[in-house]
């Protein structure tokens, strides 16, 4: 019996963890997304909600957001003609100053620098 309770608990545990991961994927580029949206589409309470994204995920809601907003701006700044704006925009970052200051800071270089390190940047 004991099996059986871990089995299912472990289940609901991934299917949780997927959810989530999928929720976060459905919304980046969602500027109002936010734990309490997360916690309402999967009928969670927000402070455990935030509890099992930090043992899921390993790090707090807001940083691990972040992050995949910065991992797919790298990928439209390597991909795209897109002015850093837009990718803002398109990442779910409202102030392209914010985006920059963040970018800059992750990645020690700023978005520019970093496009044109990677040979995609507008040769003058």
């Amino acid at each position: 019996m004991g099996k059986l309770t871990e089995n299912s608990g472990a289940q609901e545990d991934s299917g949780v963890h997927g959810q989530m991961a999928e929720l976060m994927e459905q919304h980046l580029s969602d500027s109002c997304f936010s734990l309490g949206t997360m916690a309402a589409e999967l009928g969670y309470n927000i402070s455990y909600l935030s509890t099992l994204f930090k043992r899921y995920f390993g790090e707090n809601f807001r940083d691990y957001l972040l992050h995949l907003r910065l991992e797919r701006a790298k990928i439209l700044l390597l991909s795209t003609q897109m002015k850093n704006y837009e990718i803002a925009a398109a990442v779910g970052i409202d102030d392209p100053n914010y985006f920059s200051v963040c970018f800059r800071r992750k990645y020690k270089k700023t978005p520019k620098e970093f496009r044109m390190e990677a040979g995609h940047g507008k040769k003058i």
